[in-house]
């Protein structure tokens, strides 16, 4: 099944720069991409083109000069949003350009949002995910999961006697 990356929807409340911290707002992964993308190209050139080859030039900002002389300042464009969207791993946008990626509460085994989903649990303090959620399905799949693998261990012990 393929899905449009507009439909898919993750979490995510906002990010940084990864370069000089500003910080990206809340707003589909789309929308988030193409600003950072944007930010990159215009405050970060330099830095793009150490790597980066430059594909398109575009006029962002003109200026009256006199008569019929007008001053074009071009941006240069080395990355599109397409390279600021992450095409493996866990999140959604690519650690080179973003960081500090904060999340709103979700569960922590389906990425479900807690505010939509009716019933969930706090993972308690003395876990590794210790603050985090899991919705009731989810909860309940580690439940028999982790049964399974006692019953696994109890029949490994009871061979062995």
């Amino acid at each position: 099944m393929t899905e449009r990356l507009s439909e898919i929807n993750f979490p995510l409340e906002s990010c940084s720069c990864a370069h000089c911290g500003v910080s990206f707002p809340e707003a589909s992964i789309p929308e988030m991409a193409k600003a950072i993308a944007t930010h990159w190209n215009r405050q970060h050139r330099a830095v793009l083109a150490e790597v980066y080859t430059q594909f398109d030039a575009e006029a962002y900002h003109e200026e009256h000069i006199e008569g019929d002389l007008y001053g074009v300042f071009k941006e240069a464009h080395y990355i599109t949003a397409y390279d600021v969207i992450a095409t493996t791993g866990v999140y959604p946008l690519s650690p080179e350009f973003t960081s500090d990626l904060k999340f709103r509460d979700v569960c922590v085994d389906c990425w479900e949002d807690v505010a939509d989903i009716d019933e969930y649990t706090e993972v308690p303090d003395d876990t590794e995910l210790a603050g985090e959620y899991l919705c009731i399905p989810c909860s309940e799949a580690r439940q028999i999961e982790r049964r399974q693998q006692n019953n696994q261990q109890l029949s490994r012990f009871s061979a062995a006697e």
